[in-house]
């Protein structure tokens, strides 16, 4: 009996211990010393893909990958220009990173795919240039860039420009990535952002007002409602959980995140009671609620 808490004392107290730290790999075939060149991993092929760069006295067009333990120039038949500065982002969805921008490219945008560069015409595309950077958008399966005061974005097809009622000053050189939890762009500083803190997508779906209320003490709770002008007047139905979101319930081929419990199964019992007020109803035709 007294066994068990030892050994979860044991193995917390080994978890505890593990801190990561950096290791230099000392390997005899490597890419030469560059700056302003792009990284981007491949989740595909499990391999940084790099390209490009200034060296020192040329910009370069090189491809190079690494795989955890070497790094490999990759020849392939299409090779973009040398450049520097651009934009580099994988697209986990089209398995192809995407390369834009940079010096002496104009807006030039091209995608490789593990084994050969090709280069996009789209018919519109954008006019930003060096130190602009991409995100790859997961939920929405689409490349984000910004700079300058302007925000397009990427579906493999084609550039289309977002129109937003506010966006952050026309900067460049600042810092971007994705956060594939809360389905937002996080953008910081840059030229001309001092040190502000920009997000970038979709408002979020249902919100809460308290955020969050007691279990021991209960509370009201006002929801809001926005899934957007596309499902207006359409049926919704809002469940709960006391056990969380993950791994959530596979429902028709889509997983919804949410794990039934007790307290779903009270909720659907009690869908539109005094406890559970508008908890399935129409949309407006704007898709709020």
């Amino acid at each position: 009996m007294h066994a068990c808490p030892a050994v979860v004392l044991a193995l917390a107290f080994h978890v505890a211990a593990q801190v990561p730290s950096w290791t230099e790999h000392k390997v005899t075939t490597k890419p030469i010393g560059r700056q302003n060149h792009a990284m981007a991993y491949d989740s595909a092929r499990k391999k940084c893909v790099m390209f490009g760069g200034w060296d020192g006295s040329a910009r370069s067009n090189e491809t190079w990958e690494w795989n955890g333990a070497a790094w490999t120039k990759v020849t392939t038949s299409t090779t973009p220009s040398g450049r520097d500065a651009m934009a580099l982002a994988y697209d986990s969805f089209r398995q192809v990173t995407v390369m834009t921008g940079g010096y002496a490219t104009g807006s030039e945008t091209w995608e490789y795919n593990g084994t050969d560069w090709t280069q996009k015409r789209p018919t519109n595309t954008h006019a930003l240039g060096a130190h602009t950077p991409m995100v790859y958008d997961s939920a929405r399966k689409v490349c984000v860039l910004y700079g300058g005061g302007q925000t397009w974005e990427w579906n493999g097809q084609k550039w289309a420009r977002i129109m937003t009622k506010t966006l952050p000053p026309r900067t460049s050189a600042h810092a971007m990535a994705y956060d594939s939890v809360r389905h937002q762009v996080v953008l910081f500083a840059g030229n001309g952002n001092a040190a502000n803190t920009w997000e970038y997508g979709l408002p979020r779906t249902l919100t809460a007002s308290p955020a969050t209320i007691s279990i021991a003490n209960g509370g009201t709770q006002t929801l809001t409602l926005n899934s957007g002008t596309g499902l207006g007047n359409k049926l919704y139905w809002i469940f709960g959980s006391m056990s969380g979101t993950t791994p959530g319930i596979n429902l028709l081929g889509v997983n919804i995140p949410l794990n039934p419990d007790a307290y779903t199964d009270i909720a659907i019992g009690a869908v539109n009671s005094t406890v559970f007020t508008n908890f399935k109803r129409t949309l407006s035709a704007t898709g709020t609620a």
